[in-house]
């Protein structure tokens, strides 16, 4: 029998167990970096293997050849109109509802989609680098891997391999070529406050921290920030514009939330896990620590973190100042004061949230399904 034949026999008894979703979009998150960097790799590959077969001339700076440029803006690539691939990612921007899906027959392709008031989806863009490398689309251009729009449903960002902006709802794009748009193999993180976009553009050691003004993409860096060789996870923005990262030494030692603006940092300690994770919903931060058969929740209060108890969950979300979405694994649950179950289907396991400014929640869930509630309890599922 042969080494595969005996991978699948063993994989075919294996017992089959609920994914945990934090794991999960950190591999895929870890993922795509590593096929970034294989792609990175195999480039600088061929270019010496190139230089020693003597096929390019690179000697002396004599390439007379015009290197491909970036996609600033352009029409989308002609597709089917019913065409809608799979659901990535979902974010609302003021009533908007708007929806990222990829799959679409082009590996290189990735779509924007607005949720009309009749419950259709408008096409708005299609992400794909045809202008690239004799008009053939490109991988390098696309897809892109999450959304993010601004309250005012004009501005948004959407990150891939290319960081893109839009600032006429989702209608058209640009590639943000410089600050946190230049590449990087390591990913980005995008947030948007009222009127402040932040991101933060990943290396190897460390990462660099810039924010725009919405309507631009005049990015500034910003220094000065505390222990910023130290974070490990962006944790959001508030609704007042300030940026928020965890930061933690090694083996989860000094643990820390760093929230601030240019000029006005505070750091309050995190439980000292070192797999504790900070999110925010723009007003209140959140915190969990993993335990055995479960994780234990907190919330910020006061400068302290106030413990909640120890819940039966895999992973959770928070939507608002009161409430988290805990992901168990038999259901989804509602954390308010108590647990309160939910009636979205058995093993749904949230991926993003997101609330209109009509106070109706959106959330994308596994099998890529999009439900809408307007009390977190009852959900309702999209087409």
């Amino acid at each position: 029998m042969t080494d595969l034949e005996t991978r699948i026999r063993d994989g075919l008894h294996d017992d089959l167990t609920q994914p945990d979703v934090d794991r999960f979009l950190t591999g895929v998150r870890r993922g795509v970096a590593r096929r970034r960097g294989r792609r990175a790799s195999a480039g600088v590959a061929a270019l010496v293997a190139a230089v020693i077969g003597g096929s390019v001339l690179l000697q002396h700076g004599h390439d007379h050849r015009t290197p491909p440029q970036p996609i600033t803006h352009g029409p989308s690539p002609t597709r089917a109109a019913d065409t809608t691939g799979r659901v990535d990612d979902l974010d609302t921007a003021g009533g908007e509802v708007y929806r990222l899906t990829s799959d679409l027959g082009c590996s290189a392709c990735s779509s924007v989609w607005r949720r009309d008031p009749s419950g259709s989806w408008t096409h708005l863009y299609d992400f794909a680098g045809r202008a690239a490398y004799g008009g053939h689309p490109s991988r390098h251009y696309g897809p892109v891997d999450s959304l993010t729009m601004a309250p005012n449903g004009r501005d948004g960002w959407a990150d891939g391999h290319l960081l893109w902006a839009t600032h006429d709802g989702g209608n058209t794009w640009s590639v943000v070529e410089e600050g946190p748009g230049a590449r990087t193999i390591y990913g980005r993180d995008v947030a948007v406050g009222t009127h402040v976009a932040w991101a933060m553009r990943h290396r190897l050691s460390g990462g660099t921290l810039w924010r725009t003004t919405l309507g631009s993409d005049s990015w500034q860096r910003v220094d000065g920030v505390p222990r910023i060789r130290d974070v490990v996870r962006f944790a959001g923005v508030t609704a007042d514009d300030r940026v928020a990262l965890q930061v933690s030494g090694e083996g989860g030692s000094g643990n820390a939330l760093v929230v601030g603006t240019p000029g006005d940092w505070t750091q309050t300690s995190l439980p000292s896990s070192a797999d504790v994770v900070v999110r925010t919903d723009g007003t209140t931060f959140w915190a969990s620590q993993p335990e055995p058969r479960g994780i234990r929740m907190f919330r910020l209060e006061g400068g302290h973190w106030a413990d909640l108890g120890r819940f039966a969950a895999s992973s959770w979300l928070p939507l608002d100042a009161d409430r988290v979405l805990l992901d168990q694994p038999t259901a989804i649950v509602s954390f308010l004061g108590a647990p309160q179950p939910t009636d979205l289907p058995r093993g749904a396991r949230i991926l993003a949230v997101s609330r209109a400014s009509d106070a109706t929640f959106w959330l994308l869930a596994t099998g890529r399904r999009v439900f809408s509630s307007t009390d977190a309890l009852h959900w309702t599922p999209q087409p």
